[in-house]
């Protein structure tokens, strides 16, 4: 297994989806990392279910966390959504909000911004990568990577 591989895949697909690398260098490298990871340590989210507890996140890390695994999922995953009480696009705002708190946490400009600003592109990417990519990577009734 080589980290090079989610490089070469997240870059197709953000180019595919009208992202062009060099405008989205640092969030392609995000998005390919939050891929690596997931990889490596495959996990479960606790989703939340109150604004305010993304608002309200003392812990960076955590909160960071919470909105690649929101990232994943919805782009990839989006299965993992239909037994909750609230949509798939309830979590995505969190997560867009979750990142806006991020970048407002740094001192000086963040790639952060992008994330929360085209997250639903960057979805989209991972979006496009299960559907033309991977489709065989995933069992058809079941929301697990094979």
């Amino acid at each position: 297994y080589d980290k090079k591989f989610f490089d070469v895949l997240t870059a197709y697909s953000f180019e595919k989806t009208n992202l062009k690398v060099e405008e989205h260098f640092l969030p392609w490298m995000h998005v390919s990392g939050v891929l690596d990871s997931f990889a490596r340590h495959p996990r479960n989210i606790q989703l939340v279910l109150l604004d305010e507890a993304i608002m309200n996140y003392d812990n960076s890390e955590a909160l960071l966390d919470f909105c690649d695994a929101i990232l994943f999922f919805s782009g990839l995953l989006p299965e993992a959504f239909r037994k909750r009480i609230v949509s798939v696009g309830y979590y995505q705002r969190l997560a867009r909000q979750g990142f806006r708190t991020l970048h407002a946490r740094t001192t000086r400009e963040s790639y952060f911004n992008m994330m929360s600003n085209h997250f639903d592109r960057y979805s989209g990417a991972l979006t496009f990568m299960r559907n033309n990519l991977l489709p065989d990577s995933f069992a058809k009734e079941e929301w697990l990577i094979q």
